[in-house]
């Protein structure tokens, strides 16, 4: 991971949620195309370093690994109607002990697609990136 999300992650506010195998939901809006939704969160689970497992025109699919290449934490990113975004994080293991590990990883996803979302409209990359992706879907 870099510098930049290390800095950003470092920065969120944790939130409370406690189950067995704990989880997470937030959504927040966007003002882009429904068609750069999917391709701009694969381009953030690529910048955070989290495995993408699946994906599909509405959902992508990540996991985190923690230390010793462990998978910890199932991030799923869902495409609502008109510019909302679902994130949603849990826990692959049982802890006992669950310090807002999710309501962390939701809140970096957000952030860090935020910024991407600025820096790639300026440099029109978010153009791109949206072509690249629907030339790999109709193959």
């Amino acid at each position: 991971m870099d510098i930049d999300v290390e800095n950003l992650e470092s920065c969120l506010k944790k939130k409370y949620s406690f189950k067995y195998k704990p989880e997470f939901s937030e959504s927040f809006k966007t003002t882009i195309k429904d068609s750069q939704i999917i391709p701009l969160s694969a381009e953030v689970f690529k910048k955070l370093e989290w495995p993408i497992v699946f994906i599909s025109s509405k959902t992508v699919e990540a996991k985190r690994q923690g230390d010793w290449k462990q998978l910890t934490e199932k991030i799923t990113i869902t495409k609502k109607s008109s510019g909302r975004i679902q994130v949603h994080s849990k826990s692959l293991k049982k802890i006992i002990f669950y310090y807002r590990i999710n309501s962390k990883r939701t809140g970096l996803f957000i952030s860090l697609f935020e910024k991407l979302k600025m820096e790639y409209e300026i440099s029109e990359k978010l153009t791109a990136l949206e072509t690249e992706y629907e030339k790999r879907i109709s193959m």
